[in-house]
């Protein structure tokens, strides 16, 4: 029972902390010769020994507990050699996998590869690009024929811009909502359903009226303008005819508001047309009279407002329509084709920029990584020089105390060298690594000094071919290609 409570005894006092089952990073987990005195309980078991006159003195071999001394001593040295094995191995990897060439290589060759992806792009674009430009000489054929032959060289199409054209178009569309403003005010008089009625066929025949005069503005006042004596005369009587039919539309309104307001609102259309055939200038009243004239104005500024949409001479905005699409159409395709060479000249030269990025970045790992399994030859032997060392102070303290509490002489092998179990250490020579890294640095040192080379080359050949992509006036020297 009492050497239970002693061991009981000892267990309390000893050291709260175990040691580590396992050693393995020499900076994580050092050797600690008091602490393993403490576990192994080392003094108090020299001095039971001793007073039992243990060992012997004529033994030749330690005892067990200067075993157990050996045995984790032993298990620390093959750990750490353990740990050493398994870092080196991990930077080796590290080491092998990292190369730099590679990158140097195509980092070199960028160059040449953008020629060969903006040759391509080339290739790609160069039939749509030469049909754009048989477009655009077929078109301007045509246009410069039909200006000779219509004597029209003295001067170019009058085109409306865009921004012009919309506001006719608005101007137009203005018109039958301010004509329909103005007339259902007379409309609404005499309407069964008052107002709105009124508004529905002041909406409907300034509608009608606005896109006769828009027909008779846009094709049969230009007639007049055209060279042709046939055609003039066509176009002179067109206008007659469009003259005639505005001031008969506004009259055949008028009268329809007279019919409306004289009651005859079912028949409406029939009386109107008879009255209109009877006495087309005969209004019941004053207020039908300006229904008359409102729809007669309206109808002319529409006319002008539609004449205004294409060039006076018939034809000749058309032509030049046709032949400034084209141009249009070729400018934009040869911008995109532009625009695609500068992005992928900027594609170039930030992937040359990646592929030094990358290289330096290995080239750094390779020499953290020799630098590291170099210092990991330094900590194993470190280690190793405090293993020995722990395992002589943990022997030399069991022995010491062994012949303080013996009466009898200490056993011969007590001065013997401990001989330990030979443990393999990983090979951490990195003259090998140097030499690749050597060598790689000065792959990437060649690259940084061909790098100017290399970018002047990219440019160079971006500039070749961006002026080999020719505009069209030099397509079409003897022409003037002016968008008009």
């Amino acid at each position: 029972m009492g050497g239970f409570f002693d061991r009981f005894l000892r267990w309390l006092q000893s050291d709260s902390k175990s040691a580590p089952r396992t050693h393995g990073n020499p900076d994580l987990h050092p050797i600690d010769t008091n602490r393993l005195a403490k576990e192994l309980d080392l003094e108090r078991e020299a001095e039971r020994l001793g007073r039992k006159e243990l060992p012997q003195s004529s033994d030749k071999s330690p005892t067990g507990t200067e075993f157990r001394v050996i045995q984790v001593i032993e298990k620390a040295r093959q750990d750490y050699a353990d740990w050493g094995a398994q870092r080196v191995r991990l930077l080796n990897e590290i080491i092998t996998s990292t190369d730099v060439t590679p990158l140097t290589r195509l980092a070199l060759q960028q160059d040449a590869e953008f020629e060969r992806r903006a040759g391509a792009l080339l290739n790609e674009w160069s039939t749509p690009l030469k049909q754009l430009i048989d477009d655009v000489r077929e078109k301007t054929q045509g246009y410069e024929h039909y200006r000779k032959a219509q004597d029209l060289t003295q001067r170019p199409a009058q085109i409306p811009t865009d921004w012009e054209r919309r506001l006719r178009h608005t101007g137009l569309f203005a018109l039958v909502l301010l004509e329909a403003g103005l007339n259902s005010v007379f409309f609404a008089q005499g309407m069964w359903g008052g107002l709105l009625d009124g508004i529905f066929y002041a909406l409907f025949f300034a509608a009608l009226n606005i896109a006769l005069a828009y027909c008779y503005g846009r094709f049969f006042l230009p007639q007049v303008f055209h060279r042709s004596p046939v055609r003039k005369a066509i176009g002179i009587v067109l206008l007659a005819v469009s003259v005639a039919a505005i001031v008969a539309v506004a009259l055949l309104i008028a009268h329809y508001r007279d019919a409306v307001s004289g009651g005859a609102y079912e028949n409406a259309a029939r009386t109107a047309w008879e009255t209109f055939r009877s006495t087309p200038t005969t209004l019941q009243d004053v207020h039908s009279a300006m229904l008359c004239a409102i729809s007669i104005v309206f109808a002319l500024v529409a006319v002008y407002d539609a004449f205004g949409l294409d060039d006076p001479y018939p034809g000749y905005g058309r032509m030049a329509r046709r032949r400034n699409q084209a141009i249009a159409d070729h400018a934009i395709e040869l911008g995109a084709i532009r625009e695609q060479l500068e992005i992928m000249k900027a594609e170039s030269l930030a992937g040359l920029d990646q592929f030094i990025d990358k290289a330096e970045i290995q080239l750094n790992q390779l020499d953290q990584a020799i630098a590291q399994k170099a210092e990991t030859d330094t900590k194993l032997a470190n280690a190793f020089t405090n293993v020995d060392n722990c395992l002589e102070a943990l022997l030399n303290m069991f022995r010491q105390h062994n012949r303080m509490h013996r009466s009898t002489p200490a056993p011969d092998y007590f001065t013997w060298p401990v001989t330990q179990r030979p443990i393999v250490r990983p090979d951490c020579t990195t003259s090998a690594d140097k030499v690749k890294y050597q060598v790689q640095k000065v792959a990437l040192d060649d690259l940084n000094q061909g790098l100017p080379r290399i970018r002047a080359n990219i440019q160079r050949a971006y500039s070749r071919l961006y002026d080999g992509l020719t505009s069209l006036d030099e397509h079409f020297p003897t022409v003037n290609l002016q968008i008009r």
